[in-house]
């Protein structure tokens, strides 16, 4: 069973698993966010960059002040990150639009915002070893049986 709300962890080799639930409604939502992701980075070695999963579907229209604290904290980790995904509902056209803003405003060609969880698993599988494969799977699947189908 997958604990409601926004996550972050590495449980398999370098894959950063995040899942946001509960969304960010404001700057501090965020701030407690990425102390959860800096702690996680930390643990594996420096001159390892990591791959993210990120499961948006769940996650609504966030506030201007959250957005803008957002942008900041994707830009921040760019250096760290091999590739980075984000999955996220095409049934909420308003979300999509802004976190299409948000991929685009963190000034990373290797983050990719999908609508498709298996397009996803293939764009980050190029990069994976065969557990990290593994697990991704289960995560994504682990986000509909706790909620069921996403919006």
């Amino acid at each position: 069973m997958v604990c409601v709300g926004n996550t972050a962890i590495i449980r398999t080799g370098r894959l950063l698993e995040i899942r946001i639930s509960l969304g960010f409604r404001n700057a501090a939502h965020v701030a407690n966010h990425s102390a959860d992701i800096d702690g996680e980075i930390q643990r594996i070695r420096p001159s390892e960059r990591v791959v993210i999963a990120a499961d948006w579907r769940f996650c609504q229209v966030m506030s201007a002040a959250a957005s803008e604290a957002l942008v900041s904290s994707l830009t921040h980790y760019n250096p760290r990150i091999e590739r980075s995904a984000i999955v996220a509902s095409a049934n909420a056209p308003s979300a999509m639009l802004q976190f299409t803003r948000l991929v685009r405003e963190s000034a990373n060609p290797q983050r990719r915002l999908f609508t498709d969880a298996g397009e996803m698993v293939l764009w980050l599988g190029e990069v994976l070893a065969p557990d990290e494969r593994q697990r991704l799977a289960q995560f994504l699947d682990e986000s509909v049986d706790s909620f069921g189908s996403a919006p």
